[in-house]
């Protein structure tokens, strides 16, 4: 394999964040070298949908490979909110297509590992502090993800993934994470407010059987007085 560092670019940065994305959703790492090739091509392709689109005073762009894959009723699998098509054959393992093509590990390696040469590692152990660092909605969702992601970090590690080919080694700054007391954790409902909870559903539960029951046999009292 060819190790020779070239420029990265955001096409990169998308798939190496998607990949580490995908490993920490749980799938294995040639699964998740699929997804985030798969992701990265995805991406590229609706920006320039979009501006064709607008080009032409389409309302909505139109991602020629999403449409073939979606009328070839290929399955679909989604994964931290985003919706994309699989392949059929589970022979190698859980792999994504994007129109005709199935998108593999090794196609990843072609694609995103050579075009950061010897430093890959380095880069990927970034990919993985960033989405160790986030907090688990912004893996969740894929607006917050896009836009809390990858997006404000998109042309710093473009630079800095760049950067490593050019210094031949050489240490960089520690990549700048925000510090904890800033981020945002998921809170969890401690025993205490999941009894209370449980404990406010079951006498609402309750009210409404009361109220019913009165009702039952207000309406049973007014059939006898009919009746007679």
């Amino acid at each position: 394999m060819n190790l020779k560092a070239r420029s990265v670019t955001r096409f990169q940065v998308m798939a190496m964040l998607q990949t580490a994305r995908a490993q920490a959703l749980g799938l294995q790492l040639k699964e998740a070298k699929s997804w985030g090739l798969n992701r990265a091509l995805f991406y590229a392709a609706a920006k320039s949908a979009w501006a064709k689109a607008k080009s032409i005073g389409a309302k909505r762009p139109v991602i020629t490979e999403f449409e073939t894959s979606r009328l070839r009723h290929d399955p679909v699998y989604v994964l931290g909110g985003e919706k994309a098509f699989r392949a059929r054959n589970y022979t190698a393992g859980l792999r994504f297509k994007f129109g005709h093509q199935v998108q593999t590990p090794e196609d990843f390696d072609r694609q995103v590992k050579e075009r950061l040469g010897p430093n890959w590692r380095r880069a990927w152990l970034d990919a993985v502090r960033i989405i160790r660092s986030v907090d688990q909605r912004d893996l969740d969702i894929q607006s917050r993800f896009f836009n809390v992601v990858y997006k404000p970090r998109r042309d710093i590690l473009s630079e800095r993934w760049s950067a490593f080919g050019v210094r031949r080694g050489r240490s960089l700054p520690p990549l700048s994470l925000p510090p904890p007391s800033t981020r945002v954790t998921k809170r969890r409902p401690t025993p205490s407010a999941l009894t209370g909870a449980m404990k406010r559903r079951s006498e609402s539960t309750s009210t409404v059987q009361k109220k019913r029951t009165v009702q039952k046999k207000t309406m049973l009292s007014k059939d006898l007085k009919k009746a007679t």
